[in-house]
């Protein structure tokens, strides 16, 4: 049996409409960024917005939840997963080939026919998950490619993955991530930040239009 989508009213964070809607604020998602990757940046844009790519018609298409490009055109993936979720066929876990196939998709679609593959962005895969799927504890868990035989030789194909654990106890967070992470679990205004997302949220649920678009979608999936 299908399980029924939640009311607009009683939307969260953790909804992919919702999500999608409040880092369309980019003061929001680019604090959010800055506070993950520990760094400034000057600007951001958004070269697309739930995008979905498909690159040949028989080919599984990819809809991308936020893709926002800073002032270095790196191109970051920002995606909200609430529920590890498993392949039943197979009884495995899809989010590492899940990750896998995003990449991929981001760097087909950010290159042209007859362009070098030096061109390629920088880009950045952000898994917001509301589980520990490794089981370690940490807040954030970092992904590059490094060589097996010399552990500190990185592979400079400028790509990262990284996985927030909003159920984490231990790893080096800022205070506004770490407040995040309780507003993603728990709905508990801790923080100026959090206040501003909350608030943004109001606005998003006082939106007429914002409703329509949700019982529009919800009607045809």
């Amino acid at each position: 049996m299908a399980m029924l989508s939640p009311k607009f009213d009683d939307l969260t964070i953790g909804h992919d409409f919702l999500f999608k809607k409040v880092m369309r604020n980019p003061r929001i998602c680019k604090h959010l960024l800055e506070e993950v990757l520990q760094a400034p940046i000057a600007e951001i844009s958004y070269p697309e917005i739930e995008k979905t790519i498909d690159v040949f018609y028989d080919s599984r298409g990819v809809r991308l939840d936020v893709i926002v490009a800073d002032e270095k055109h790196t191109h970051y993936n920002l995606e909200m997963q609430v529920k590890n979720t498993t392949n039943p066929k197979t009884g495995q876990h899809v989010l590492p080939k899940r990750t896998r196939y995003y990449q991929a998709m981001l760097d087909v679609d950010a290159l042209q026919k007859g362009q070098n593959f030096d061109l390629l962005p920088a880009t950045y895969i952000i898994f917001i998950c509301a589980f520990d799927f490794f089981g370690e504890g940490n807040y954030i868990y970092t992904f590059k490619k490094r060589c097996l035989e010399t552990p500190e030789l990185e592979f400079p194909d400028e790509t990262t993955i990284i996985l927030l654990n909003t159920t984490g106890t231990h790893g080096n967070i800022s205070p506004d991530i770490k407040s995040f992470f309780e507003y993603v679990n728990q709905h508990a205004v801790t923080s100026d930040f959090t206040k501003e997302i909350d608030k943004e949220i109001f606005h998003i649920k006082s939106d007429q239009k914002a409703r329509l678009e949700y019982m529009s979608l919800e009607t045809y999936v």
